[in-house]
C-alpha cells in the first residue's frame, strides 16, 4: 500500500444499549403538525420501535385536540406551578396516553389548551390576553366607525411590548 492508496476500513457496528427512547416534540403525525417535523418525529419513532426499542412520544395537548375523541386515556392529573413572566399561575396538568406502534403521551394544561396554533399565538389569542405576551396597555378609547349606512363604536387599546420578553 502506498501513501496515495486509502487504507481498507472495516466498519464495526456497535449495538446500542439505549432500549427506552423518549421523543419530546411539538408535532407528531396527524395529531399536531404544520410542517415536516410531524413526519420526521413519527417516522423516527416508528423506525426505533421496529428495531426493538420501547418508544414514547410526548407532545402538548393543544386547544384544537380532544384527547377522548382521539382515543387517549387519562393516566393522571396533578397541579404544578407554571408562572408567566408577570403572572404567578398554578395549573392542573393531565397526562393522556394512547398506544400505537409507539406510546403517545399528551400533556394537557391550560397553557397548551389556550393555543389555537402550534408555533404562533393567533390574533385571537393576543386579543384575549396581550399581557401574557409581554405587552403593557398604554391607553384605551372608543372610536366611531361608519360603514355605509351603519354607525358603530369600537373599543381600541394601544399596547406596547417591552424588549427582551421571552414567551
Amino acid at each position: 500500500m502506498t501513501a496515495a492508496e486509502p487504507a481498507a476500513v472495516t466498519a464495526v457496528r456497535q449495538p446500542s444499549s439505549a432500549r427506552n427512547i423518549w421523543l419530546i416534540s411539538r408535532e407528531y403525525g396527524k395529531l399536531a403538525g404544520v410542517g415536516g417535523v410531524k413526519d420526521v418525529v413519527k417516522q423516527l419513532a416508528c423506525a426505533l420501535a421496529r428495531s426493538g426499542r420501547q418508544v414514547k412520544v410526548v407532545i402538548p395537548c393543544y386547544g384544537f385536540m380532544n384527547p377522548g375523541k382521539l382515543g387517549f386515556t387519562r393516566l393522571t392529573s396533578f397541579k404544578v406551578e407554571l408562572s408567566y413572566a408577570q403572572e404567578e399561575r398554578h395549573e392542573q396538568v393531565s397526562i393522556w396516553q394512547r398506544q400505537e406502534e409507539v406510546a403517545i403521551y399528551l400533556v394537557d394544561s391550560p397553557r397548551f389548551r389556550e393555543k389555537g396554533d402550534i408555533y404562533t399565538y393567533t390574533a385571537a389569542e393576543a386579543r384575549r390576553n396581550p399581557g401574557k405576551l409581554g405587552f403593557t396597555r398604554l391607553t384605551s378609547f372608543k372610536v366611531e366607525l361608519s360603514y355605509a349606512q351603519e354607525e358603530r363604536y369600537e373599543q381600541v387599546s394601544i399596547w406596547q411590548r417591552r424588549e427582551g420578553v421571552t414567551i
